[in-house]
């Protein structure tokens, strides 16, 4: 940045983007000049190895019946080469100092490239108009050889390269690099025709028939008809293809609303990204040591307790002072009561600890009903290989002993019951413990079921997540909504208290269906005892949390387990006010956790600072990165100190200004309309990624380490857990959420599957649970 300015118009390039460009550019005149002095070398062998060619050729020039440019033709082709050999040189010496030139300077600081410019335009309109030139006498050469051919074999010859080739087979090398030279000189006349209307088209006047946010709407929509199409319509699309996109559009266009002030480029964005991430990874990897160091203490007292040691006298000396989460203040009532988040002892969950043993084991039991919603979808993808013959069969066999009462629970399946077989094969349910299903699926119904777990003596609510085109639509209705009308008729205040649009439509109408068929009341009647969990995963877990604020004051054993929620389900002092029965998990990086509009404005601004604060040139960023161990704290900072200013010590320029005036301009934007800042429900374990180099062996009896000599024939044995801990569970901070991690898993760890699959492995080797995960003190009540 900023953008290389031609012909006053502005292009998607900046000044230092050019050296890829001449990169490509030089060897695409290398492999030019490759083909020229290929067809020299057969040109002077095929004159020393047969002088009657030559003769012939003679005859044919001398010919009456030949034009004077045919005649001329040798003459002709000489020049064409040593032309084209000139144009390759003079292209490789203006290549050489465009690139020089592009290297100098850094991204906010263009003055060391004020040449740039002059040799732009001479590239552009001196050798561009010299390609053109040779492609003319490009194309006589061809004509001129045709006309040799036809004399030399009396006979007239078709017109193409086979043709040619078969006529005068001792020069078909020749004639095949002369259409290759030729064809090449094509491509470079017409990429200078495009450049040509390309700023042609920019000098006419643009009118501006629909604004930004509309413009953003018709593009929504073309997306969603289009994957809708793409799917053949398996997935929906109809309703929301048809839906109102004017809320969103209109958040997109301001987010991405500059009035003008910025000049950047994309090649500007992509390098803020790459240091933001630097950044942000410098700070995981300063947390991964943190948390393997408290882990490592907890271990270290665990070892002692299961050998009798005095647990006490090495926790005192060995483990640190536990990380305090920050109190806050929740000041919103419910129910007529203060609603008080209890603070854990440490940041790492424990297995020490009953509650948060109770809060693993419960994720990953009811973690499987969750991933359960999705049906078939996910069956098939959990067993790629096998899952659909399997599914199939058991459709099949099912459909045998069919019987017509079990219509009366389970609504909107086909007749072949492939959503319900599914859910039987993932979950493990009989078909007696389904106690309802709907599995409608439109812009104003999202698929649930309610189950009966007899082994966790629970009632279990199961809503599905994003898997729809109108669920998605339903995703982007992120405008916030206050829950003062659904408060009075649930029984809490909801005044101040907001939630996403989209999802707080599906969670009332779980609500109201649930009020209509009564079968949730009548099966905790039934099984008088029983706790209530709703659970969910993604947008499945966000409605289950808005769910679970309409149903509590109704049910007082109700919790709820969202899995991978949403980064923008409610309003910040709504979460915390419900951080005593609602639970919410997340997987690293996962990027719809940290989903929201102020995460976003937080990212762009950030790569707007990075950009401002880098202190070498562009195409030295990634270079600098791979001089260091980014894989260490100590490589992740010296690679920043080698890239970046100071925050506090930013050299002034006019892309630092623009900048600040972006930001202000933002601010005003922002100060026209109500803004709520969304965060995830409620008490969030984050399962942080953290890997070490020691190896804990879990036994029923207790903790071996393999550092130590506690039972080494017995480590000998056990060959668990090589890798050690891959993720360590441990109380994250609403504010933990506030920005994006950019990863190559960021996407990955929002899978449902994966989800799943991760939480059971955290319970079985750190917390020694096993399925269906129940624990000893199953009856505790302490959360």
């Amino acid at each position: 940045m900023p953008a290389l300015v031609l012909f006053d118009q502005r292009t998607i390039f900046a000044g230092d983007d050019l050296r890829c460009c001449t990169k490509l550019h030089a060897i695409w005149r290398a492999f030019q000049l490759v083909v020229v002095f290929g067809m020299i070398g057969v040109h002077f062998y095929d004159i020393k190895s047969d002088a009657s060619l030559v003769e012939d050729f003679r005859e044919c020039q001398e010919s009456g019946d030949l034009t004077a440019l045919v005649r001329s033709g040798w003459l002709l082709l000489d020049v064409y080469l040593f032309s084209s050999i000139f144009l390759c040189l003079v292209s490789f010496a203006l290549l050489a100092s465009i690139h020089n030139v592009s290297s100098r300077g850094t991204p906010t600081d263009p003055r060391a490239r004020r040449s740039l410019v002059p040799l732009c335009y001479f590239d552009i309109i001196g050798t561009n108009f010299l390609r053109c030139s040779l492609l003319i006498i490009g194309c006589l050469c061809i004509y001129s050889a045709e006309a040799y051919c036809e004399c030399l074999s009396q006979k007239p010859v078709g017109h193409g390269l086979q043709a040619l080739k078969g006529e005068c087979s001792f020069w078909s090398p020749f004639i095949t690099m002369l259409y290759i030279l030729v064809g090449t000189h094509l491509v470079d006349s017409i990429s200078a025709m495009l450049t040509l209307i390309y700023f042609t088209c920019r000098y006419v006047p643009q009118v501006k028939i629909v604004s930004s946010a509309q413009r953003c709407a018709i593009f929504l929509r073309c997306c969603f008809g289009c994957s809708s199409l793409l799917t053949c319509c398996l997935f929906g699309g109809r309703q929301a293809v048809l839906g109102d996109f004017a809320e969103f559009s209109v958040i997109i266009a301001n987010y991405l609303n500059d009035n003008g002030i910025l000049d950047l480029t994309p090649s500007d964005v992509l390098m803020g990204l790459d240091m933001v991430r630097r950044l942000r990874r410098q700070l995981r990897l300063e947390a991964r040591e943190r948390l393997i160091q408290e882990t490592t203490a907890v271990d270290v007292a665990l070892v002692a307790e299961s050998n009798d040691k005095g647990a006490a006298d090495i926790e005192a000396v060995v483990i640190p002072k536990p990380t305090k989460l920050e109190e806050k203040d929740s000041s919103i009532i419910i129910d007529g009561q203060r609603a008080q988040s209890s603070l854990p002892k440490s940041e790492v969950l424990s297995v020490r600890e009953k509650n948060e043993t109770y809060v693993m084991a419960e994720a990953a039991h009811f973690v499987v009903f969750a991933h359960a919603a999705y049906t078939w979808v996910s069956y098939v993808l959990e067993n790629p290989v096998t899952g659909f013959c399997s599914l199939t069969y058991q459709i099949l066999r099912q459909l045998a002993c069919f019987q017509s009462t079990e219509k009366v629970t389970i609504k909107g399946d086909y007749i072949w019951r492939p959503h319900t077989v599914a859910l039987e094969l993932i979950s493990g349910l009989s078909p007696d413990e389904i106690i309802y299903a709907t599995f409608y699926d439109n812009a104003d119904t999202i698929p649930y079921f309610i189950a009966v777990d007899h082994e966790w003596k629970t009632i279990v609510v199961a809503i599905r997540g994003t898997l729809t085109l109108e669920s998605v639509f339903a995703d982007i209705a992120i405008v916030p909504t206050e829950l003062t009308e659904m408060g009075v008729k649930c029984g809490f205040d909801g005044e101040n208290l907001y939630c996403h649009r989209g999802m707080l439509h599906f969670a009332i109408w779980v609500y109201e269906d649930l009020s209509r068929h009564k079968k949730l009341d009548v099966a905790l009647a039934k099984y008088s005892g029983y706790r209530l969990r709703i659970v969910g995963h993604s947008l499945g877990a966000a409605v289950a949390s808005i769910l679970s604020v309409f149903l509590r004051p109704k049910y007082s054993n109700l919790r709820c387990l969202a899995f991978s929620p949403p980064g923008c389900t409610m309003s910040e002092n709504l979460a915390e006010a419900v951080s005593d029965y609602i639970y919410s998990f997340s997987i690293d990086d996962d990027i719809i956790a940290r989903m929201s509009i102020d995460t976003f404005e937080e990212l762009r601004d950030s790569v707007l600072e990075m950009i401002c604060r880098v202190k070498i040139p562009k195409y030295q960023v990634r270079a600098q990165a791979r001089k260091f161990d980014l894989s260490t704290v100590d490589g992740v900072t010296k690679s920043i100190e080698e890239t970046l200013y100071d925050r506090d010590n930013v050299r002034n320029s006019r892309f630092k200004d623009q900048v600040e005036e972006f930001w202000k301009f933002q601010t005003d934007l922002k100060a026209t309309g109500i803004s709520v800042k969304l965060c995830p429900p409620g008490s969030i374990v984050h399962f942080f990624r953290t890997r070490s180099n020691r190896r804990i062996v879990w036994k029923r009896e207790g903790f071996w380490n393999s550092q130590s000599s506690l039972d080494p024939d017995e480590l000998g044995k056990q060959r668990q857990d090589q890798k050690s801990r891959l993720y360590t569970p441990r109380w994250a901070k609403r504010n933990d959420f506030e920005r994006i991690e950019i990863s190559s898993h960021m996407l990955l760890d929002h899978d449902p599957i994966g989800v799943k699959l991760k939480i059971q492995k955290v319970a079985r080797e750190q917390f020694a649970l096993q399925d269906p995960f129940l624990w000893d003190e199953l009856e505790y009540d302490g959360i």
